[in-house]
C-alpha cells in the first residue's frame, strides 16, 4: 500500500510544483512576457521532431551493453588512443569528470534542477503561444509519446540510454523509502535492469515533458485568460496524471506513455474552459 501511495503521491508533488510556481511566475512577469516573441505551434513542432529525430540518430550510434559504470567502459579505450596516437584528451578528461560527478549527484538535488528548469521552460514557451495553439502541440506529441513506446520503442531505447549516461530529463522519486531521495545517480543506474525494458526497484521516472509540455499549456491560459482558468487547467491536467498512473500500476509498473493520459485531459479542460472565455 505504502508503495502505491509513494507512485500517486511524488509524481503529484512535482507536477503540482511545477505548474503552480510557473503560474505565480507568470503572474509577477506577466507584463514583460505577454510581449515574449511568438511561435506557431508549427514551428514549435518542427523544431521539436527536428531535435527528437537528431537525439535518436545519436543514441543509436552509441549503443552499448549495460554496464553499471558505463562511462568507463567507452573512456578507458578513448585514453588509449590519446595516449598512443597523440589525440588531445582534454575533452575526454572533461567529459569523464562531468560524468563521474553525475553520478555522485544526489536525487533530490537532480529533482530540484529539473524542477526549476521546467518552470524556465514554461514561461518561455508558455508566453510564445496563444492557449489553441498550446493545446495542438500537446495533442501531437502525446500522440507521439504513445507511438514512441509502443510502436517505433524509441522512447524505452532513449531512456535506457541516459539512465546508462546519468542524464536524465526528469525527477525520480523513490517507490518505497523517502531516504532513498538521499541516493545518487549512480545507484538509480545500478538499480537498472538490462533484462528488462525499462525497469527500475527502488526508483520511478516521470518524464520532463510530461510536466513541462501541460505547464507550457498552463502558462499561456494564465496569460491570455487569467489565474482561475489557469489553476482549472492544472486540475485537469493533474487528473490525467493520476489517471496515468493507476494503469501504470495496473499494468505492473511498465513503460508508459504518461502524456497521453495527460495530454487527453489537458485538452479535455481545454474545451471546457474556452467556452466560459467567450
Amino acid at each position: 500500500m505504502g508503495r502505491r501511495l509513494y507512485l500517486f503521491l511524488w509524481p503529484s508533488i512535482f507536477f503540482l510544483a511545477v505548474n503552480v510556481l510557473a503560474i505565480v511566475a507568470a503572474s509577477k512577469l506577466r507584463a514583460v512576457l505577454f510581449f515574449w516573441p511568438k511561435m506557431t505551434s508549427v514551428q514549435f513542432l518542427i523544431f521539436y521532431f527536428s531535435v527528437t529525430v537528431v537525439l535518436l540518430i545519436l543514441f543509436r550510434a552509441i549503443r552499448i551493453p549495460y554496464l553499471s559504470n558505463a562511462h568507463i567502459a567507452v573512456l578507458r579505450p578513448i585514453r588509449l588512443l590519446t595516449k598512443f596516437c597523440r589525440i588531445p584528451a582534454a575533452p575526454f578528461v572533461f567529459w569523464e569528470s562531468f560524468i563521474y560527478r553525475l553520478a555522485r549527484l544526489k536525487i533530490w538535488l537532480h529533482d530540484l534542477i529539473v524542477v526549476i528548469l521546467l518552470i524556465f521552460v514554461a514561461l518561455d514557451f508558455g508566453s510564445m503561444f496563444s492557449p489553441g495553439h498550446a493545446v495542438i502541440i500537446i495533442g501531437v506529441i502525446a500522440i507521439y509519446d504513445l507511438l514512441a513506446v509502443y510502436v517505433f520503442k524509441s522512447m524505452v531505447e532513449m531512456s535506457s540510454v541516459l539512465i546508462r549516461f546519468y542524464l536524465i530529463p526528469g525527477v525520480i522519486f523513490p517507490k518505497i523509502r523517502f531516504s532513498d531521495f538521499n541516493s545518487s545517480l549512480g545507484d538509480l543506474s545500478e538499480d537498472f535492469d538490462e533484462t528488462k525494458e525499462v525497469k527500475l526497484e527502488r526508483f520511478s521516472l516521470l518524464g520532463g515533458g510530461d510536466i513541462g509540455i501541460p505547464a507550457i499549456l498552463t502558462v499561456s491560459v494564465m496569460l491570455f485568460w487569467g489565474l482561475g482558468y489557469a489553476l482549472a487547467m492544472v486540475g485537469f491536467s493533474l487528473l490525467g496524471l493520476l489517471v496515468t498512473y493507476f494503469f501504470f500500476i495496473l499494468l505492473g509498473n511498465r513503460p508508459f506513455p504518461a502524456l497521453s493520459f495527460i495530454g487527453l485531459s489537458s485538452i479535455t479542460g481545454f474545451l471546457l474552459i474556452s467556452l466560459f472565455t467567450r
